[in-house]
């Protein structure tokens, strides 16, 4: 196999590992990819399931129970000697629920995320590898596998652009990374040591609908300062696809790999896959930001203002009717949150 494999590489190996092959233990392939460590394509039998194998001289194995495992996949310390050498051999294995072709999506990205952390120790380089396949991990525990929805590729857009912003100010680019919280189902997209900013993004021509899913969402007496980050979007043919708005973040974070590395990671925890980039095509534009800061009056439920017989709820705020005297500037609402 070629430098760079492709998934269909990866599937032409694994068909042809099922071949003639009627007993137990493993039948292997290598895989030639920049890495220092050895890789192979390979197949269980009887069940005949396939994985790739990684090798690692000296890596020490942690607890099983904190291996990775997810829908269709787990990650397994095997027992297996390849000529010679004596390393120690992890698979990502395929269950039989896994979805092939998927699963041959994660094992290629997989490889191309380990070939871009190449120049990491051994201990570094098998860190990466459990970090992206745990970004795998939580992409199949969402409600749907695949393409996100018309609705969240809106939702991300706006959390990247915002990211964008924030990335234009004096805040380190990894503390931007690692307050991106909204991949980890967390209750505000941006969430700083003191403060949180949500973000809402919609498409709408009219007034600006923004929907709130959680009463404790716009709760300034759980974590405060909290802000609400509102963009507005249309459709043109000059605009950023969502991969497009994908690359202008990693172009702004190509000087920290580490960074970059774990701004991959919440992408794909986010539900976004690169070999699908091409299913989005719509393009969007910028048409208005505002910030506000939520506090006071600002039109919102609060769980703490409800009588406690009201469990949850979810209600939407027209952004357009929000009074100007909440709008607060990017300087502003970082200098109350402590991070500018």
């Amino acid at each position: 196999m070629g430098q760079q494999a492709s998934t269909e590489q990866i599937l032409v190996a694994w068909r042809a590992l099922a071949n003639g092959h009627d007993g137990q233990g493993w039948r292997t392939i290598p895989v030639k990819v920049n890495l220092p460590c050895p890789v192979m394509a390979g197949r269980c039998f009887p069940g005949g399931e396939e994985a790739l194998l990684i090798g690692f001289d000296s890596v020490s194995p942690p607890h099983r129970e904190q291996m990775p495992s997810g829908r269709g996949f787990t990650v397994r310390l095997e027992d297996i000697e390849v000529g010679a050498a004596r390393q120690r051999w992890f698979s990502l294995h395929r269950l039989a629920a896994g979805n092939l072709q998927m699963f041959a999506t994660m094992v290629t990205d997989v490889l191309a995320t380990l070939e871009r952390e190449a120049a990491l120790r051994e201990a570094g380089l098998f860190q990466a590898f459990l970090r992206r396949v745990k970004a795998w991990q939580s992409f199949m525990q969402r409600d749907q596998e695949g393409a996100l929805s018309p609705e969240e590729e809106v939702g991300l857009f706006g959390e990247l652009l915002f990211m964008e912003r924030l990335a234009g100010t004096r805040l380190d680019r990894m503390a931007i990374v690692q307050a991106w919280m909204g991949p980890l189902d967390a209750l505000q997209d941006f969430q700083f040591e003191r403060g949180a900013i949500e973000v809402k993004a919609s498409l709408d021509t009219g007034r600006f609908p923004a929907t709130v899913s959680n009463l404790d969402q716009f709760d300034d007496g759980i974590r405060s300062p909290l802000f609400l980050a509102a963009v507005r979007l249309r459709l043109s043919d000059t605009g950023l696809t969502l991969a497009g708005q994908v690359d202008a973040l990693k172009a702004l974070l190509a000087d920290d790999p580490t960074a970059l590395a774990a701004f991959e990671n919440r992408l794909l925890q986010a539900g976004y896959v690169e070999a699908q980039a091409g299913l989005y095509v719509r393009r969007f534009s910028p048409v208005d930001e505002r910030l506000f800061h939520v506090h006071g009056d600002f039109p919102r439920l609060a769980r703490r203002s409800l009588t406690s017989a009201i469990l949850d709820a979810r209600y939407r705020i027209d952004i357009d009717l929000v009074p100007a005297v909440y709008e607060i500037g990017l300087t502003g609402a970082l200098s109350l949150i402590g991070a500018e």
